[in-house]
């Protein structure tokens, strides 16, 4: 087929593909993905949105290429992502440890901070209290 030929597939939404194994195929030098088992015709009303992963859900799945055993490239099939998507999140993972870390601060959400904060005035109140007890029984002793 001439290259030709294959931007005219391409354009008409044809997209060649090679059988490799029972159940699998490549399509047009991408990745293996499942044998479709409906129609043409579903294909063309199927609707192909992205993923969309949250922050979570990323440095979970770069974890889990850090286990022993693990590859880039398994559980990038396991969760129908491309080997670079998931080079590229380590990469901005590995970015935000190192900021983190460059600063010598930690970054926390801020409901955190603000509970850490109600938590310092309720200690001060607590120790200012205490301290006028102690004032209050020292008193005490040096009259007796």
């Amino acid at each position: 087929m001439s290259v030709y030929e294959s931007e005219l597939n391409i354009n008409s939404n044809f997209i060649p593909t090679t059988t490799v194994d029972e159940g699998h195929e490549i399509n047009h030098g991408s990745h293996l993905t499942p044998r479709a088992t409906h129609s043409v015709q579903d294909d063309s009303r199927a609707v192909h949105r992205r993923r969309r992963w949250t922050h979570d859900e990323k440095k979970a799945i770069v974890a889990e290429t850090e286990g022993p055993g693990a590859s880039i490239s398994g559980v990038a099939r396991k969760y129908g992502i491309a080997p670079r998507l998931l080079f590229s999140w380590r990469r901005q993972l590995s970015e935000e440890m190192a900021l983190t870390t460059r600063s010598g601060a930690k970054i926390v959400p801020i409901s955190i901070v603000r509970d850490l904060e109600k938590r310092i005035q309720e200690l001060e109140e607590a120790l200012e209290k205490k301290t006028t007890e102690v004032g209050t029984l020292t008193r005490a002793l040096e009259t007796h």
